[in-house]
């Protein structure tokens, strides 16, 4: 974690006895506001260096509520306006899956606050004798850093090995590094990990590769319930969907050993807009999340509309030690599609496509005015051929159930690539939707 240098050291110092003040109180809503509180002050002075907000210096954070929100496009058009005062040590780029790649550097401060404060969930999850590969992308994007910072933070040992880093790992690399290296846990994108799956399925070696593999860490795209479960189906693992976040804000929410994602409170300032007005973030709600970034110390965001629709719960009574509210992603506001008439989202699909056996995939295609739709499913490797009629019976039956007639629905070999993104990050409409005459 660059701790050779100055302001990382301090900032590792200064986010430790963060971490041990907020575990002794079981991260008590009242410690957590008052550190939030403190942290306001210190965001508003880095925030009015940035030409953005250079004219709120003569405004107080007391103000806060009466700010207006920082669109997102903005941040995404113009991101040099974002830019506070500092000597930059890392930089990084968003995906661009919702628009342009954004810049998004990073001060010592910024990487060291961040990994503290996901080491405050993540080491209730992984052990010090367990065995991490991360199979995401570790070039441009900042997610690989994050996770061999927690590493090298708990003493775990790991190894990265996206398969698409031309020229030095690939599905064989993977396949052999696994048999040798035996890892415990996984850190890797749902789409590219279904890959993985149907690999290791064709080379018939998937039963001996998993058999060491007993935690599986999402993270890159919306995980779905019906996803995750068919993934834990499979590989016989305890499925994590384990960060919530965006290369701008950082990681906002964190998984523990509940398999909820917890909202990392003391590091952000978190409203609801519920289409009518901005709210403080409570457990019941549901809409857009606006987040102000407590940590971030290259590129401060004060009430930054994030796209994200969002729903808050109070937690599982399993985490009486941790007093974080529970965040559940339902996906971007503009990923909503409608066919027929009928309203559709991501969640509302993989919960019924992922519930019958077999399915790895899938695509719909469409016309511009949703009129007419196919719905076409990828097969596992191993499905037999008598279930197809079964299966496609099946699935046009509880899609009826909703309200949603398929013109067809078609069962094949194998999908585009494209569908389980392959570069780890992905915008589902781009992926899953193919608009056709």
């Amino acid at each position: 974690m660059l701790l050779s240098h100055p302001q990382a050291l301090q900032a590792l110092k200064a986010s430790q006895h963060e971490l041990e003040q907020l575990e002794q109180s079981h991260f008590a809503l009242e410690k957590i506001e008052n550190k939030k509180s403190e942290k306001l002050n210190h965001l508003w002075k880095r925030a009015v260096t940035a030409p953005y907000y250079k004219h709120l210096a003569s405004s107080k954070p007391e103000q806060f509520s009466e700010l207006p929100v920082t669109p997102k496009s903005i941040v995404k058009k113009q991101p040099e306006l974002f830019l506070a005062k500092g000597q930059h040590l890392k930089y990084y780029e968003s995906s661009g899956t919702s628009g342009i790649p954004t810049a998004t550097p990073r001060l010592a401060e910024d990487i060291v606050w961040n990994t503290l404060s996901v080491v405050s969930c993540w080491k209730r999850i992984l052990q010090q004798e367990d065995k991490v590969a991360t199979l995401l992308p570790s070039d441009i994007s900042p997610v690989g850093d994050l996770i061999s910072n927690v590493c090298e933070y708990l003493g775990i040992c790991m190894v990265r090995c996206y398969p698409f880093a031309l020229g030095i790992s690939d599905w064989n690399r993977v396949e052999q590094l696994f048999q040798r290296y035996k890892p415990t846990c996984l850190f890797v994108a749902p789409g590219v990990l279904l890959q993985l799956m149907r690999v290791l399925k064709q080379r018939k070696c998937f039963a001996a590769i998993k058999e060491s593999i007993s935690k599986i860490m999402l993270l890159g795209e919306v995980s779905t319930s019906g996803l995750k479960q068919m993934l834990a189906k499979n590989w016989e693992a305890v499925v994590y969907d384990v960060s919530y976040g965006s290369t701008e804000t950082g990681t906002i929410a964190a998984a523990c050993e509940d398999q909820q994602l917890h909202i990392l409170a003391h590091s952000f300032i978190l409203e609801i807009d519920n289409g009518s007005q901005i709210l403080p973030l409570k457990p019941g709600f549901t809409g857009e999340l606006v987040v102000t970034t407590l940590n971030n110390y290259a590129r401060p965001l004060l009430r930054y509309a994030t796209g994200d629709l969002v729903e808050i719960t109070p937690g599982s009574s399993q985490t009486q030690d941790l007093h974080l509210p529970v965040l559940k992603v339902l996906g971007r506001k503009d990923e909503r599609i409608r066919i027929k008439q009928v309203a559709l989202d991501i969640e509302m699909l993989e919960s019924q496509i992922y519930r019958v056996p077999g399915i790895t995939g899938y695509m719909i295609e469409m016309d511009k005015s949703g009129k007419r739709a196919k719905l076409l499913l990828e097969k596992d490797i191993d499905f037999p051929s008598e279930r197809e009629q079964q299966t496609t019976e099946i699935l046009k039956k509880v899609f009826s159930e909703q309200g949603v007639d398929w013109d067809a629905t078609h069962l094949l070999n194998q999908l585009p690539t494209i569908t389980k993104s392959g570069g780890g990050q992905k915008n589902w409409k781009k992926t899953n939707l193919r608009i056709v005459a």
